[in-house]
């Protein structure tokens, strides 16, 4: 094809003789073909290749070393601009300055070189690329003007070139023009008529004349837009102007941006009544690509007229795979940023995000180049059911600078920033809110979830001499409390402290849709390295390395964590290796309601510097891990006995496992129908449940209602602590200002010194008042894991050594009042005690005076 154009060119500006030849010997040089019977083809010679009347002979370009033109073409593409640009650059180099610029209506001279599907000149100077075919193209005199065109881009590249070298002269060698004049014997128009697809229609009405109406602020749009144009000219010869969308007319190609679920898979092409082709499209991000493979799968792939009707075509481009960004899931490359690129790319218009079921996804350092870490932001659905991940923290060094062990692997997002007020004038009127508080009112017109601080007070005092100073001074005071639009509390939030003053608001918005991850097995391969710098003298801080939700409305579903290859007890005592400690595979922070749900953890292993834990989670409203199970809740020690997780190595002296969950500063925590070794609400949880779950160690410190439903209790060990059912936490105070409900309960005890509660209250200032809780047991039965413990025997009540039996323990200054630092109880009721327990209240200080026993079922409680 491209030697026939060759041809052609050479016969129309060779000389007489060899036009004489081309026609076959006649009189008529055919510099002008005649097609009087209009087939296509000269008349003379049989070409198919036809010259019109020039309306001019010719047009003076250069003139004394000076340009008499400029250069306006039409949208192209950049190889096109490229070709057009190298006329420009080639003048430049021997002193020749010329205007190369794109159409407008405004910049109109009379000397121009039009190159194109010009829109915004008089009629008589647009041409129509699709006229000469795939291959053919258009040089031209009208008037004072060069008309260049064709019907594909690569012809209108060789069109300017040849414009270029054969008419202005232009050459790698050409060092000077001073005179450049086009004639009209050196027009030429070579039509090659070979295209596919013959002809464009919707409905039957053809697409010549019709335009591309987009949003051209919309980036994701306009560049799908210009592929459109682009393939429907290279394939079709139909050149589409690009207009904004209110330009757009019954003859307009209209790209629409429309919600996720309007349209089944997120892509629609089809036509309307007015015989517009209609894309509509509910990710932006992926539209660029739908428009490729709809061009491949129905435009390239037609031979002959291609008639647009109803429903043209449709894509599902809500799903993003990790292969598409490189991943190999060979369990060897390390996948984490093209796992980052792949959730980057969906996050900017919705997409689910899947694995392949199969793979297996290797992520080890979430740096580049010595960079610091980075991590994987998650704001949509992700599916990774069938697929395995492993996280390898062999080689993540704590003290190594880049903060990588200090850094989840994932973080859930809310589309929403969070707003951080701290404008006293905004805040004054707060003063006073507290306990009792109905209302806060900061005019957002929105749902939030809000943390309220008073950074002039601290409370959650940490007693106790092995404390670093640091959790001696304790946090400050703050928790969460969720509004509706007009900033009314929520019950399910009452306000646990009361504030004297309000220094700042962080604003959480909870107006945002559900999101779901779902599926897939971690694995986290154990640090090898030590995690304790000798050096500095210091242990190494929080691991993190998982999946943190710091979104509201966030369903964790069906994900498993395992961990292999941590220290064993032998390396920890033998070669003193200390391993890290982690701050929980599945975190939630500063969020609205996230559940982990039919999940598996497994107890972290712990090496006696911090708690080390596989769920965590701190500022958290509504928190619940449903149907999730411990892999190692049982577990062989080293003489291949069967040991609960937080049984303590004969070896090391330490525990296995410390546990798995560990919370700050939560309301409404829930275990359900789940196993897991501890449910510790290390400071301030309001409101919780745990029911029909078998676990370990209870912890509590807070307030609210407490509810532990048919629910069996396995004591970790000996020891008062250990061997409490409900442990207060004595070094925050053993504070439940509230209600602690155990129904339908079985409690299996290590041995004879088994209690109910465990509380101790020492001589310091916490940052509040100490409350011991009022107590409703109903239905407890008691195990012994060595001898039965038989229908009336004596329970503990209460393990105490606070002021409940000491006369010198109290806080002379606090509030200036109150010689007894810790409230008593309201009630405490036992009733439906079917073994006929004795339980022992000891009361050597009257504390329990005022506290009202009269629902006690007769002889199930004394007081001694």
């Amino acid at each position: 094809m491209k030697n026939l154009k060759k041809i052609l060119f050479i016969l129309l500006t060779l000389t007489l003789a060899i036009s004489l030849f081309a026609c076959g010997g006649g009189d008529d040089p055919c510099k002008t073909h005649s097609d009087e019977n209009e087939d296509g083809k000269c008349d003379k010679c049989g070409e198919t290749v036809k010259q019109e009347t020039p309306s001019a002979s010719e047009i003076i370009l250069i003139e004394n070393g000076e340009a008499n033109f400029q250069i306006a073409y039409a949208q192209a593409p950049s190889k096109v601009l490229n070709a057009i640009n190298g006329i420009k650059i080639s003048l430049s180099k021997i002193g020749i300055d010329i205007v190369s610029s794109i159409e407008k209506a405004d910049n109109e001279q009379e000397c121009e070189i039009l190159i194109g599907n010009i829109t915004k000149r008089a009629d008589k100077y647009k041409t129509d690329g699709h006229d000469y075919g795939a291959e053919g193209y258009v040089i031209k005199i009208i008037d004072s003007k060069i008309i260049i065109n064709a019907g594909s881009d690569d012809a209108l590249i060789e069109a300017v070139e040849k414009f270029s070298k054969d008419i202005l002269g232009l050459t790698k060698d050409t060092d000077d023009l001073t005179d450049v004049v086009m004639t009209a014997d050196q027009q030429v128009e070579v039509i090659q008529d070979d295209y596919k697809v013959t002809s464009l229609s919707v409905d039957g009405k053809d697409m010549k004349g019709y335009t591309l109406a987009v949003d051209k602020n919309n980036k994701y749009h306009s560049a799908a837009a210009k592929v459109l144009q682009e393939t429907f000219y290279e394939r079709t010869g139909y050149w589409f102007e690009i207009v904004d969308t209110d330009k757009a007319t019954d003859s307009s190609i209209v790209i629409k941006a429309v919600a996720k679920d309007a349209v089944e898979g997120g892509l629609k092409i089809s036509t309307n009544s007015k015989k517009q082709l209609v894309i509509e499209c509910g990710y932006d991000n992926m539209i660029e690509a739908a428009a490729d493979d709809f061009l491949a799968d129905v435009v390239i792939a037609t031979r002959g007229a291609l008639d647009f009707k109803e429903t043209v075509y449709t894509d599902d481009i809500s799903v993003v795979y990790y292969k598409d960004f490189g991943a190999k899931g060979d369990g060897i490359a390390d996948d984490f940023f093209a796992l980052k690129e792949a959730h980057d790319f969906a996050n900017i218009s919705g997409q689910t995000v899947k694995a392949t079921s199969g793979k297996t996804y290797r992520i080890n350092h979430t740096n580049k180049n010595g960079g610091t870490a980075q991590y994987i932001s998650i704001k949509t659905n992700v599916d990774w059911t069938g697929a395995k991940f492993t996280i390898d923290d062999s080689n993540i060094d704590y003290f190594d600078g880049t903060g990588q062990a200090g850094t989840h692997i994932f973080i859930v997002e809310s589309e929403y920033d969070q707003l951080r007020i701290t404008d006293t004038s905004k805040l004054s009127h707060l003063s006073g809110i507290g306990k009792g508080t109905a209302k806060v009112d900061l005019g957002l017109g929105y749902p939030a979830m809000l943390i309220v601080y008073n950074r002039n007070h601290r409370v959650y005092r940490r007693s106790g001499s092995g404390y670093s100073e640091s959790q001696q001074a304790g946090t400050y005071q703050q928790e969460v409390i969720l509004i509706d639009k007009d900033g009314n509390v929520d019950e399910s939030t009452p306000f646990l402290f009361d504030y004297d003053v309000v220094t700042d608001v962080t604003v959480i918005r909870t107006d945002i849709e559900h999101l779901t991850i779902k599926g897939g097995e971690f694995t986290t391969l154990g640090c090898r390295i030590d995690a304790y710098d000798n050096a500095t003298d210091k242990a190494a801080g929080y691991y993190m390395r998982g999946i943190q939700v710091k979104r509201s409305y966030t369903t964790v579903d069906g994900v498993k964590h395992y961990t292999t290859g941590d220290f064993t007890t032998s390396e920890h005592k033998n070669s003193k290796l200390e391993g890290p400690h982690y701050y929980g595979f599945f975190s939630a922070d500063e969020s609205n309601q996230v559940i982990f749900k039919n999940c598996v953890l497994t107890g972290r292993r712990y090496y006696g510097v911090s708690g080390t834990y596989d769920f965590a989670a701190k500022l958290v409203n509504i928190i619940r891990l449903e149907g999730c199970e411990q892999s190692n809740f049982w577990m062989e020690d080293e003489e291949g006995n069967t040991v609960n997780s937080m049984a303590i190595s004969p070896i090391s002296g330490t525990r296995y496992c410390w546990g798995i969950g560990g919370t700050n500063m939560c309301k409404n925590m829930e275990y359900i129908n789940s196993t897991l070794s501890r449910f510790d609400a290390h400071q301030g949880l309001m409101n919780g449940k745990i029911i029909g779950c078998t676990i370990n160690f209870m912890a509590l410190v807070g307030g609210g209602e407490m509810i532990i439903e048919d629910t069996t209790w396995i004591s970790v060990g000996t020891g008062k602590v250990n061997n409490s059912m409900v442990y207060l936490r004595d070094d925050y105070g053993s504070p439940w200002n509230g209600t602690i409900t155990i129904k339908n309960c079985t409690a299996e005890a290590a041995g004879n010194d088994f209690a109910v509660f465990f509380h101790h209250y020492t001589n310091w200032d916490y940052g509040y008042k100490c409350y011991f809780p009022n107590v409703i047991i109903d239905n407890l039965k008691i195990k012994s894991q060595k001898n039965d413990i038989p229908d009336g025997a004596k329970v503990n009540f209460i393990y105490s050594g606070c002021a409940i039996i000491q006369n010198d323990i109290h806080l002379e200054d606090y509030n200036g009042e109150n010689n007894n630092p810790v409230d008593p109880p309201e009630f405490i009721t036992v009733i439906n005690n079917e073994k006929g327990y004795k339980y022992y209240i000891p009361d050597k200080n009257s504390f329990f005076d005022e506290t009202d026993f009269s629902a006690c079922e007769e002889g199930s409680l004394v007081r001694e």
